[in-house]
C-alpha cells in the first residue's frame, strides 16, 4: 500500500462485555482494520482511474458498525474498502478539475500534480493548496531531473491545461537555459515558446556559443529571425553591452512564494 495518512483520530466503541479486551481490540482495529480498508480503497481507485493515480483527501471522516467477529474477515475489509471508494468517488464526479476549496481531489498522475501545481502558482501566486505539501521553489526546474520524456509530459500536462504560456512566462533566465538542456527547444510547445520574453539578463557570455545559439534559436522558433540563404542561421542582432537587456512581458514575471501549507 502506498497510502500517506497524516494523522489518524479513532474512537472506538465496544459492548460492555468486551471491555477487558478493549486495548487488543484498539490495537488491531489500527494495525490491521484501518490499513486493510485502505488498501482496498486504494486498490479500487486504482483499478477505476490508472496505476498512476493519486487520492487527496483533505479529510476523511467515517462510521461503522461491525460485530467483532467481521474485523477479522478480509472479505468484509474489503468491501468496506470498496464501498468508501465508490463514495469518495461520487465526489469526485461533482468537480472538474482540483480546486483548494475541495475536500477531495483526483491527479492522473504526480506528471499531472506538478502541472496542477504550476498552474495554480501561475494564475494566483500565494499559498499552496493543502493537497501541494512541501513543494520546491521552481517546481519545472526542479522536475528536469526525471529526464527528458518526463518533462515533455509535463509540458503537455501544461498544454492540455491552457496554461504553458503563462507558466513560461514566470520562469527564470536559469530554468529555461536548464530546460533547453534538457529537452531540445525545438520540441517545447509552440505557445510555450511564443510566450517566452525575446532576450533575457544573460550576463557575460565569454564566448559561449552554446548560449548564444540558444538564444538565436528561440528567435527563429518566434519568428524573429530566418536563415540567410544557403542553409546557415542569421545570428541575431545583439546588443554592446555584455548583458543582454530583457524584453519583458506587458506584466513582469514573477518567482512564486515558496510557502509551505501545513496540513489541517
Amino acid at each position: 500500500m502506498s497510502s500517506r495518512v497524516d494523522r489518524v483520530e479513532l474512537v472506538l466503541a465496544i459492548d460492555p462485555q468486551a471491555e477487558p479486551r478493549s486495548e487488543a481490540l484498539r490495537r488491531h482495529v489500527e494495525r490491521v482494520v484501518l490499513p486493510q480498508i485502505l488498501e482496498h480503497c486504494e486498490s479500487h481507485v486504482h483499478q477505476r482511474f490508472g496505476p498512476s493515480a493519486i487520492l487527496g483527501l483533505r479529510q476523511l471522516s467515517v462510521t461503522w458498525v461491525l460485530d467483532e467477529a467481521a474485523l477479522s474477515q478480509r472479505a468484509h475489509l474489503a468491501s468496506l474498502g470498496e464501498a468508501l471508494a465508490e463514495e469518495l468517488m461520487e465526489q469526485l464526479n461533482r468537480q472538474s478539475e482540483p480546486h483548494p476549496q475541495a475536500a477531495v481531489v483526483l491527479f492522473r498522475s504526480e506528471t499531472h500534480r506538478r502541472a496542477v501545481l504550476l498552474k495554480e502558482r501561475a494564475e494566483e501566486p500565494g499559498p499552496d493548496a493543502w493537497y501541494h505539501p512541501h513543494q520546491p521553489k521552481e517546481p519545472l526546474r526542479d522536475w528536469l531531473g526525471q529526464g527528458e520524456r518526463a518533462v515533455l509530459e509535463l509540458l503537455s500536462e501544461l498544454k492540455l491545461l491552457r496554461v504553458d504560456g503563462r507558466v513560461a512566462k514566470g520562469l527564470s533566465e536559469q530554468t529555461l537555459r536548464e530546460l533547453a538542456e534538457t529537452v531540445p527547444a525545438e520540441r517545447w510547445p509552440s505557445d510555450f515558446v511564443a510566450s517566452l520574453p525575446m532576450r533575457w539578463e544573460a550576463g557575460p557570455v565569454d564566448g559561449d556559443s552554446d548560449s548564444r545559439d540558444w538564444l538565436e534559436l528561440l528567435a527563429e522558433q518566434r519568428g524573429q529571425t530566418s536563415p540567410p540563404q544557403g542553409g546557415q542561421r542569421e545570428r541575431a542582432e545583439e546588443p554592446e553591452a555584455v548583458g543582454l537587456e530583457p524584453e519583458l512581458p506587458s506584466e513582469a514575471p514573477t518567482t512564486p512564494l515558496d510557502i509551505q501549507p501545513r496540513p489541517p
